[in-house]
């Protein structure tokens, strides 16, 4: 389908979305980060999960892997699999790199596919990642600490450590629900996709 070639997905993204029906997500979520405890994935992992249950359709793509050779990142790692089991969004939430290593066009097409950059962090460096999402028009929702406050001064959200994952899944859905961008992306891949379409209407046929 052309639309989905304009998203110049690589074969290894492409890959990812179908075996996690990416691209027929309510929200996919991105944080492109280390496994380190400063990067606080488990805020991440409890916004999922008020998602969920709020009964949207959601992935959480994390796109480090947990170091085999670093014992803190590994046992981190395994904390952070134990609170998605925990939560039952173990079928949600994914560290990419351990499928597969990125590229910088792997990136790219991540950044593509993804609805909102979700970025939790204690503590971060320069903030990167807010500019790339910039650059690919899709809100940011992060961390009130410096310097993600003061990198863009647009489609950045803010939220506080303390505040609620459920306020701020609340806070995720609302900013989507009016970004009229987001809204025509997910009616093209649910109603125009080719996927979508084999799936409803020509698969039906050869199980009958």
């Amino acid at each position: 389908v052309r639309y989905i070639r304009l998203l110049k997905l690589t074969d290894e993204v492409r890959k990812l979305c179908r075996q996690y029906g990416v691209l027929y997500q309510d929200i996919v979520m991105l944080q492109p980060t280390r496994i380190l405890r400063r990067k606080n994935i488990e805020f991440g992992i409890r916004v999922l999960a008020e998602l969920k249950k709020a009964g949207h359709k959601v992935v959480y793509l994390v796109t480090g892997a947990p170091d085999a050779h670093n014992p803190a990142a590994r046992d981190y790692g395994r904390e952070l699999r134990k609170l998605a089991c925990e939560l039952g969004v173990e079928d949600e939430f994914h560290f990419l790199s351990e499928a597969f290593e990125i590229s910088d066009e792997d990136l790219v097409s991540i950044y593509n596919v993804s609805d909102v950059l979700f970025l939790p962090s204690r503590q971060e460096g320069f903030g990167l990642p807010l500019l790339e999402a910039g650059v690919f028009r899709i809100p940011v929702f992060c961390a009130r600490v410096e310097p993600m406050c003061s990198i863009l001064e647009n489609n950045v959200n803010l939220f506080d450590l303390d505040e609620s994952p459920g306020r701020v899944a609340a806070r995720v859905v609302d900013t989507l629900g009016k970004d009229p961008g987001c809204r025509a992306r997910k009616e093209v891949i649910k109603h125009y996709s080719w996927e979508r379409l084999f799936d409803e209407r020509i698969r039906p046929l050869f199980l009958d």
